[in-house]
């Protein structure tokens, strides 16, 4: 069940399992700002960021590979761990949208990896979280490429200057009002970290306070992996995730 309108990280979304679930929600909500859809088994969840400029340029980023805890984007990491084919249909698809709408700016759009294929989630008509890591990771950052698109300017490279990235959204763990300055320290000396601090004056449970962002030096698919294993392992000994849990 999601909320026709207002819904994001995570919220304006509830799972609904069977029919008293169903009824309880219904109790609670005006049903007529909520709409229902079938669940979608998916095997990972997917996010390409392109860009298309005035000209009629179009640049896509790499795949990335999207990481929810709690329906809260928590980790990205690219190239997604994916065969070339699916990254070529992702790049097929978000392209065939930019040209069609004679879109002019960073489109992003979220995806799923399903059994029956790659299906559609959302688009952000805008610079997006999954694009992110693009600052350090990218020849262009989205945030430049964007600019770049509405201005006219030809449109920067979009390779990766890296083997890899990973990006984690520093997710708020606890109601409080402060600017955790001992944990941003502590973050920041983490080796190969590039922090972000979004500079919000208060905390909430999965809130997005800030990100940071690691190169990979590994250029195996199984050394990525490793690196990305570690990397989170090192973060979380300092930045707790709300709830805890996988």
């Amino acid at each position: 069940a999601k909320r026709c309108r207002g819904g994001y990280d995570g919220r304006g979304t509830e799972y609904i399992p069977n029919r008293v679930a169903l009824e309880a929600l219904a109790m609670g909500v005006d049903p007529g700002e909520w709409y229902l859809e079938a669940l979608v088994p998916f095997e990972r969840e997917l996010a390409v960021v392109a860009a298309r400029s005035s000209r009629g340029e179009v640049r896509c980023y790499p795949l990335m590979e999207t990481h929810q805890h709690q329906r809260v984007c928590h980790w990205v990491q690219c190239p997604a761990p994916v065969p070339h084919p699916v990254e070529a249909r992702a790049r097929t698809i978000i392209a065939s949208l930019l040209e069609s709408l004679d879109y002019v700016g960073v489109l992003a759009m979220e995806l799923f990896l399903a059994p029956q294929g790659l299906l559609v989630n959302e688009m952000a008509p805008r610079t997006h979280n999954s694009g992110h890591l693009t600052i350090e990771a990218a020849g262009t950052s989205q945030f430049a490429q964007h600019l770049r698109a509405v201005s006219g300017l030809p449109l920067g490279p979009v390779q990766l200057t890296a083997p890899g990235a990973l990006m984690v959204n520093l997710l708020g763990f606890e109601s409080h009002c402060g600017d955790y300055r001992p944990l941003r320290e502590a973050i920041a000396d983490l080796p190969g970290a590039h922090l972000h601090w979004y500079g919000k004056a208060e905390a909430r449970p999965g809130r997005k306070m800030g990100h940071v962002t690691f190169l990979f030096s590994g250029a195996s698919t199984e050394s990525r992996q490793r690196e990305l294993r570690q990397r989170l392992a090192a973060l979380e000994q300092i930045w707790p995730r709300p709830g805890g849990g996988p």
